[in-house]
């Protein structure tokens, strides 16, 4: 387990994590951004990223959604207290943090090109054109 306001600001975890346990990186109130590759053995338990209030940015590499999905199994706990994606999940409109990141995953790896409308935080509409390069 790391320890609390350890000044972590970025985690990059390899492919060859299977497992984060329960607690793992609670606290760590620096960390900003957090980039996981899927693996078909990774699962990530509960309250392993819990109070971890900067973190904004989290890179789901690898993987399709459904897989994610399964390796949060545990419950959205994972990511109580990260106010910063809690923040952004209201924002979106999704019913969890997990839902919210499963979701920005779908639209990244969307194989398709066209007009999506979008509803910022405010409450406004807009439209924008998108192509996958």
């Amino acid at each position: 387990m790391v320890n609390t306001n350890t000044g972590l600001v970025t985690v990059d975890l390899p492919s060859n994590v299977d497992g984060i346990g329960n607690s793992a990186f609670k606290g760590c109130s620096s960390m900003k951004t957090l980039t996981m590759r899927y693996n078909d053995d990774l699962t990530v338990n509960n309250d392993a990223f819990q109070d971890c209030s900067e973190l904004s940015i989290v890179n789901l590499l690898g993987g399709s959604p459904e897989q994610w999905k399964e390796s949060f199994m545990t419950s959205d706990d994972i990511f109580a207290g990260c106010t910063k994606l809690e923040a952004l999940r209201d924002a979106y409109k999704q019913p969890s943090i997990i839902d919210y990141l499963v979701h920005a995953r779908v639209l990244e790896t969307s194989k398709w090109e066209g007009l999506i409308e979008r509803q910022l935080p405010g409450g406004e509409f807009v439209d924008y054109t998108f192509k996958r390069l």
